[in-house]
């Protein structure tokens, strides 16, 4: 009797460890249709790199320099309704789906990564394309107002008198 308690208690001990292991987990609303975006552009000459990221529930995140070349985030924020659609539109509209993996030889580099329904897309392109230069733009945009505070803040500078 001594040794059937004893293998029934570690199940005991270890059965309600395993229920909240399988408890609820949180479940993100997907307001991108399903795509997702990692975006690394780096100059031709090699000295300004930027990164962004958007998740499919409409979080960005963004970093520039050193913290982009190693894909790390240091800016985020959430994407509202119109800018959420503006993202799956300019993303869909360079084509990710029927490119190659590279194209061009010369220029800016933009390593772009487009998750749909977690099928994953990388392309890579050197030199001018205005869908993933338009996909940049915005993405640039939105990682700039990390320093919208700083600039509203500054004095404005009135009339010049000699």
């Amino acid at each position: 009797m001594l040794r059937a308690a004893r293998r029934r208690t570690p199940l005991i001990v270890l059965l309600p460890l395993m229920l909240v292991a399988c408890g609820p987990t949180p479940v993100r609303v997907d307001r991108t249709q399903g795509l997702a975006v990692e975006f690394r552009w780096m100059s031709a000459d090699n000295t300004r790199t930027s990164y962004y990221e958007v998740r499919t529930d409409g979080a960005f995140a963004s970093s520039g320099g050193i913290r982009a070349r190693d894909r790390a985030t240091d800016f985020t924020l959430a994407l509202d309704d119109a800018e959420a659609a503006r993202f799956v539109e300019l993303v869909r509209a360079t084509g990710y789906d029927a490119r190659t993996e590279r194209a061009g030889d010369a220029g800016d580099r933009s390593e772009v990564l487009v998750v749909d329904h977690g099928a994953r897309r990388p392309f890579t392109v050197r030199g001018a394309d205005p869908s993933v230069d338009a996909l940049r733009a915005f993405l640039r945009g939105l990682s700039l107002r990390q320093f919208s505070d700083v600039i509203e803040s500054q004095p404005v500078a009135g009339e010049r008198r000699r």
